[in-house]
Formats: C-alpha cells, structure tokens, sequence
C-alpha cells in the first residue's frame, strides 16, 4: 500500500505509526474476526493472521527499550508469516493439506527423538509413518523439517504474494526491495554474521600505529526507527489480508495506513 523513505523516521513517529496500526487491529478487525461464521474451515489461515499482532507488539516493545537489532530478529518471522498466510489464503485447500502433512512429518521425527532419550517419559501421539509418507515429508519439508511447511522456498513464496499485487511495477518494486534488502539485513542479524558482529567487535587505530579492540555491551538503539519501519510495512500488508479474508471493507485501514505514512514520510503509492 505505502513505500518505505530509504532516510528512515524518527523512533517516535514509528511508534506512532506501529500503534495506529494496531488500534486499527483492535477496533475494527478483531470485532469482525469474532463475528465469523465458520472459522473452522480455515483454521490454518485464521491461525497464521491472528499470531502477527503479538510479533507486533513484541517488535514495538523492543524498539522503544532502544533494542533495534532485537527487533529486526523478530520482523524476520514477522516477514515470512505474511508470505505464509498470503499463500495460504490464496491457495486454502493446498495449504491445508500441507500443513497436516507437515504435522504428522513433525510428530514423526518427535516420536524418534523421544526413543533415544526414554529418560524424558514423552510418548508423541500417532503410530508410525508409511515409508512413502516419511520419503515426501524429507522432500518437502527437508530431513529434520527445517523447510518452511509449504514446502516452498522463502523466494517462491515472495513470487506467490507478488501475485496478490495489482498492476503497478512500484508496488512489485517495493515487494522485491523489501526482500532482497531489508529481510536480508533481518537474516544478518538472526545469524552471526560479519554484518553483525563487525558492529558488536571491531578493531580501531590508536596513537603509534598500534590498535586496539573496541566493543560494544549495550543495545543497539539507531536500528529502533529502521526496524520498525519494516515492522509497519508487514503489518499494513497482514492487516490487508486479515480485511480481505473476514470481508471488510478496507477503508478505513487505508485511513490508517495513510496517517501511518505520513508519519514516516511516506508517499502512498498511487
């Protein structure tokens, strides 16, 4: 819906931003998501809309403590979570399948750990795997299950929301920067990496040509404003989707979203 200024806001207005989103989320989704008929039939997908708000919250807490890298760690799960429950939603029967599919694989390698350590009194429920069954669970989801449970990669179900996009090249732009840019520097920080390490330790110069070890021992508080600009930009596209799965109107989201931006200085996309 909006594109991120590459300058960054000021922490306060991100946290400003963050939190209209979510009495957005208060006021006008979680009254709708209560009222839903039969929200059984698509319990995948109600699951995954209604586990980012607290990702949310989490990331803003974070970010106003001055725990900017914290809060990129978390806006990774919070990324992939939209891409899930775009696909899911798009592709509800499918989504279904593989998720059980992915649940049994689970119980499966939970039932082989818990025969080499006897000592735990943990006997996971269901009974053994047709070999077939354990042959597509290590080629979907990988041998010890660290695929996503789609069983597609985090590029493919980038080109999977791409889809849900309209016409217009900026937003795919946008879509594309978001994950070849900013979800890498997420990955940066989740991992121990140079990227990130090169921040916590470095060598500087001193007097004589000598140098010494310089590090750092407390949050880092200039990532907080950055983070969370990432943070509102997911959340704009989960709230989207939580308007089109319980048939709201999104109106009054692009209210919000555009109070949002102007916060964060913003130009809506046309």
């Amino acid at each position: 819906m909006n594109s991120l200024d590459p300058d960054g806001p000021t922490l306060e207005n991100a946290s400003d931003a963050i939190q209209i989103l979510l009495q957005h989320y208060h006021d006008q989704v979680v009254p709708n998501f209560g009222r839903l008929e039969e929200p059984e039939s698509q319990v995948v997908q109600f699951a995954l809309l209604i586990r980012s708000p607290p990702l949310v919250e989490a990331a803003l807490t974070l970010a106003e403590a001055g725990f900017g890298r914290e809060t990129m760690i978390l806006n990774r799960p919070l990324f992939e979570l939209m891409l899930d429950a775009c696909w899911a939603v798009a592709e509800a029967e499918l989504a279904d399948e593989k998720f059980l599919a992915h649940a049994r694989y689970t119980q499966h390698l939970q039932r082989e750990v818990a025969g080499r350590y006897p000592e735990l009194g943990i006997t996971p429920g269901g009974g053994p795997l047709p070999p077939d069954e354990v042959k597509s669970g290590i080629r979907d989801f990988g041998r010890h299950a660290s695929s996503s449970w789609t069983g597609l990669s985090v590029k493919e179900r980038v080109q999977a929301f791409e889809k849900r996009l309209g016409p217009s090249d900026s937003d795919r732009r946008q879509l594309w920067f978001v994950f070849d840019v900013l979800h890498d520097l997420n990955n940066g920080e989740v991992h121990p990496s140079s990227w990130s390490l090169g921040r916590a330790l470095r060598r500087v110069p001193v007097a004589d040509g000598a140098h010494r070890l310089q590090f750092r021992v407390g949050p880092e508080q200039e990532f907080s404003a950055f983070a969370l600009s990432f943070t509102w930009w997911v959340f704009v596209q989960l709230l989207d989707l939580m308007h089109d799965f319980a048939g709201i109107s999104t109106g009054s989201l692009q209210e919000a979203a555009d109070a949002g931006a102007e916060l964060l200085g913003i130009a809506p996309q046309a």
